[in-house]
């Protein structure tokens, strides 16, 4: 017996549940198909049904007719007990199944065929090139999620908006695709002709139809081919593909009822895409570019530049990149051996500077539509030594080179992979500034070292600060100068100093195995200390003679030296006394104070050894702006002496800020 159902009487030839039909667990019908009764809500099967031992699972199924009602409810019962002849198969026993009351099963609701589309906000408004085939321009959404039945679509009527007259035609080949698949193929594709006009509906005709099942959605892609060229070069060539709320523009229908569905559509003009004749390449200094470092010579693989290059509306694959050296008044072509580019841990192209501009073939090189890309500029550096061509000093820059003019006004290019055509980078007249590497045979690395002890007390050879200087693998390092501040605070003992100040070198670090004659004092007391202002301190070396004439002193190839200052401390209060004490840096590369004489970049001949970016210790410690804390040389021919053209200050040395290295502050 059913709860409910329609179409029973005389004013009625049918009945409304239809095709009902008793199913095992198996899916195999065991009763039926009946109709519900004409004059009551009662299904009868007069099949002989067989139950094997055990238990069977019956499912009850029937057709709701078409005066159902989404809403309505129906639910059915069985009173097992007036079954009728009910008997045991072997032995023939009369049976009267059990309950004697009714059994009822769940409610069901009805639910008719429903579904919404609408058009997805992707894909989102863009420039593509012309000549793009098979360009996904709008998704549709069918949303079956609420319907009762699975939905056949066989048409849609997509509404395209032309922002140019008679260019509708400029989109051929248009289809709908269900993932992969296409649903318009052969006669069906949609090809608009010119006379069609903005907001026109453009009926797309299914080959055979497609189903969005109940209780999910289905996204439709509607995909064109663009013309090679476009008509215009106005921005207002432009395609959107919508979806226009009216009736027809989408034919579906229940794939059990059969009956057609009013679908629900929101008016969508869906997403402008531009259409131009090429993409666009541009190329400029990326932020991870380095800051200028010290690099030492007959080394390869320095990074110089990194370079961000960014593709527009199409994917493009870079074929030709144009260098130029920068700063040219401060470098040679013969200061590097070859330059590499890199896109990640991958090479992609190399060139040799034969003179200030140089031309790279990129290869595997792509940077894809409306991203950004960096290319990394490595060099390999010439070795510094007698006749060999690196030099001292030379501040070595690789720069993107707008200016560098081919046939075209410009060598770095690309192709866009859409399009096909060239496409050159702009700026096309000017160069990339980056920071570069300034070269030397051997640079030192600095460190700062934790004392034992920050502890403050009276007393001479208090050790006041401790750090190393490192030597590379490429050679020695000379060392010429020291500064450090001393600065003393304290409150009502005004008689408070630090005295005597004295720098050692050791060979260890544990600071037992003096690296220099007189148990590695640096400084005599004959040299004393040289007081520059601001609790600056500045101390020269003399070792060896332990008088006034200033030495240098070196670390060797592949080792590393380490220093401590010491000093008397006197009348130190123990409740407000203390000393901050660091090493002093260089906040820019030396102002240069060699004589007109002076500045011959050349190994040999009668300028030998006077190098226009390197100079004398004393010169060095000259400088006229104050930039002269810490001296060191790399030793380019030979050990050098002091008097020699081999020296600069601590700009840009590795491990020493440009300020001062990490303090150290002593209390009592």
């Amino acid at each position: 017996r059913l709860s409910r159902w329609y179409g029973t009487g005389a004013a009625n030839s049918t009945q409304d549940v239809t095709n009902v039909k008793l199913v095992d667990q198996s899916g195999k019908i065991l009763a039926g198909p009946v109709d519900v009764a004409a004059s009551a809500a009662t299904v009868t099967f007069s099949d002989t049904v067989e139950f094997p031992v055990g238990v069977t699972t019956l499912t009850l199924k029937g057709k709701a007719g078409t005066d159902f009602a989404t809403g309505d409810t129906i639910a059915a019962s069985t009173t097992p007990s007036g079954w009728t002849t009910v008997k045991g198969v072997t032995t023939g026993t009369t049976i009267t199944p059990s309950p004697t009351t009714a059994v009822t099963g769940n409610t069901m609701t009805v639910k008719g065929a429903a579904m919404t589309v609408t058009v997805s906000p992707t894909p989102v408004a863009q420039t593509i090139v012309a000549g793009v085939q098979g360009f996904a321009f709008a998704n549709y959404v069918f949303d079956a999620t609420a319907s009762g039945e699975d939905i056949r679509v066989t048409q849609v009527k997509p509404q395209v908006t032309l922002g140019q007259v008679n260019s509708a035609d400029d989109l051929t080949n248009c289809q709908l695709f269900d993932g992969t698949t296409a649903l318009n193929t052969g006669t069906n594709a949609l090809n608009p002709a010119n006379s069609v006009a903005s907001a026109d509906d453009l009926a797309v005709t299914f080959d055979s139809g497609v189903t969005v099942a109940k209780g999910t959605s289905k996204t439709l892609v509607l995909k064109c081919n663009t013309a090679a060229t476009t008509t215009t070069t106005a921005t207002t060539y432009t395609f959107a593909w919508g979806l226009e709320s009216a009736a027809a523009n989408v034919v579906s229908s229940g794939v059990t009822s059969g009956e057609s569905v009013t679908e629900t559509i929101t008016t969508n003009a869906g997403q402008t895409i531009t259409v131009s004749n090429s993409g666009s390449l541009a190329v400029a200094l990326d932020a991870s570019s380095p800051a200028v470092k010290l690099a030492n010579a007959n080394t390869t693989d320095n990074i110089l530049t990194v370079l961000r290059f960014t593709a527009t509306n199409e994917d493009v694959n870079v074929t030709q990149l144009g260098l130029v050296l920068g700063g040219t008044s401060s470098n040679t072509p013969q200061d590097l051996s070859k330059v590499t580019l890199w896109d990640g841990g991958t090479k992609v192209g190399e060139a040799i500077f034969t003179g200030d501009n140089a031309t790279v073939t990129l290869s595997g090189f792509t940077v894809l539509k409306n991203t950004d890309k960096t290319l990394t500029v490595k060099g390999d550096l010439a070795a510094i030594g007698t006749s060999e061509p690196g030099k001292p000093g030379h501040l070595v820059k690789v720069e993107y080179a707008g200016a560098n003019a081919d046939s075209a006004g410009n060598a770095t290019r690309g192709t866009g992979v859409a399009s096909g055509v060239t496409i050159y980078a702009t700026p096309t007249g000017s160069t990339t500034s980056s920071n570069g590497a300034r070269v030397f045979k051997a640079a030192p690395t600095v460190s700062h070292i934790i004392l034992p002890s920050s502890k403050l007390v009276n007393g001479s050879g208090a050790e006041l600060y401790r750090f190393s200087v490192a030597a590379p693998s490429a050679g020695p390092v000379g060392l010429y100068k020291f500064s450090f501040k001393v600065a003393t605070s304290t409150s009502g003992v005004t008689t408070f100093a630090v005295t005597s100040l004295q720098v050692y070198g050791y060979s260890d670090s544990a600071f037992s195995q003096a690296a220099y004659a007189n148990s590695g004092l640096l400084n005599s007391t004959t040299m004393g200390v040289t007081g520059a202002g601001s609790d600056i301190y500045e101390i020269y070396f003399a070792p060896n003679g332990q008088a006034g004439t200033k030495e240098a002193v070196s670390v060797p190839t592949g080792g590393t030296r380490y220093f401590k200052l010491i000093g008397t401390v006197a009348n130190m209060s123990a409740t407000s006394s203390s000393v901050t004490v660091d090493l002093e840096g260089d906040s820019a590369y030396m102002s240069g104070t060699n004589t007109s004489s002076d500045t011959a970049d050349n190994f040999s001949g009668a300028s030998a050894g006077l190098y226009a970016f390197a100079t004398t210790a004393a010169n060095v410690d000259a400088d006229n702006a104050g930039q002269e804390d810490f001296i060191w040389s790399g030793n380019s021919t030979t050990t050098s002496d002091v008097a020699t053209y081999d020296w600069v200050n601590g700009f840009s040395v590795s491990g020493l800020p440009s300020t001062n290295l990490t303090s150290n502050i002593l209390t009592p």
